[in-house]
């Protein structure tokens, strides 16, 4: 009777002890990028956003206060280069500089649906259309994200240029008169150039 006894304790402790084969090595932490909710045991995998992170689509290369939302740049330029089109026209709305006007800019762009001498699309059309990575919602950047892109992930970066960014021209979605938009140079100094120029164009998105 005792030795059935020790048998039942010991099938119980056997029964309800987890074993360590269970155990499932992750990152633990809800706010990290790689949180995995099936994991039991913490490996110190953990990894959190900032700039340069890969998330999205893209390299962060903007987080707002709240550290929720910001912007990434796509991780290649469109293939090839575009003007900035619209030549001659004033086109009412796509005058941001500041960070967050880019979409808005592009959309006004797009919708102004103007022809450009050369090439078959706008710049911004080009990045209003492209999809890449997962994601549909591109647009070109206006001149302060592209400044900031710069300053976070390309040439004037402490993390080196991880975006990878060219030493040419890059088209801003800022206007800047009827003939004239906003660009980025080699020495990522902003400048102006004729609509009808020809330049490098690095899609960005919202998250």
């Amino acid at each position: 009777m005792k030795n059935l006894f020790y048998i039942l304790i010991f099938i119980q402790i056997f029964i309800f002890i987890p074993s360590c084969d269970s155990d499932i090595d992750g990152c633990i932490d809800p706010e990290a990028l790689n949180y995995n909710s099936e994991a039991t045991n913490d490996d110190y995998s953990c990894e959190y956003l900032e700039i340069g992170s890969q998330y999205q689509g893209g390299i962060v290369f903007y987080i707002d206060s709240t550290g929720e939302h910001g912007l990434v740049a796509s991780y290649n330029d469109l293939s090839g280069n575009y003007e900035w089109g619209c030549y001659g026209f004033n086109i009412s709305g796509a005058n941001g500089v500041v960070l967050g006007t880019g979409l808005q800019n592009t959309l006004d762009i797009v919708a102004a649906d103007c022809f450009e001498n050369i090439y078959a699309l706008t710049a911004a059309t080009a990045t209003f259309i492209y999809e890449g990575n997962g994601y549909n919602d591109w647009y070109l950047p206006s001149e302060d994200e592209l400044v900031e892109m710069n300053n976070n992930i390309g040439f004037g970066s402490s993390l080196g240029n991880i975006a990878q960014l060219d030493s040419g021209f890059y088209w801003s979605s800022s206007q800047s008169f009827k003939n004239h938009a906003r660009c980025v140079v080699a020495d990522w100094e902003s400048a102006i150039q004729a609509k009808y120029s020809s330049l490098n164009v690095r899609p960005i998105r919202s998250f």
